[in-house]
């Protein structure tokens, strides 16, 4: 989450990402795609980075997905 972070005018801010949800989750995909285009390379130093920065768009697209479901 914390590249994410880096993003926000504020720290406190987090709920500013809900107007990105359209990038996050293109992102997300081109993320994924590479990941299969590198095919059985699982333990390269670059598969390691795509699938932290899968996950972490997961959930953060996940977060902004309960926030909609629920809003405060």
């Amino acid at each position: 989450m914390a590249p994410m972070l880096g993003l926000l005018p504020n720290v406190g801010s987090i709920s500013m990402l809900t107007a990105n949800e359209a990038s996050l989750f293109a992102r997300l995909e081109k993320v994924e795609k590479f990941r299969q285009e590198l095919g059985s390379q699982h333990d390269s130093a670059l598969w390691k980075r795509l699938s932290a920065e899968a996950e972490m768009l997961r959930c953060v697209l996940d977060w902004i997905a309960q926030r909609k479901e629920a809003p405060l």
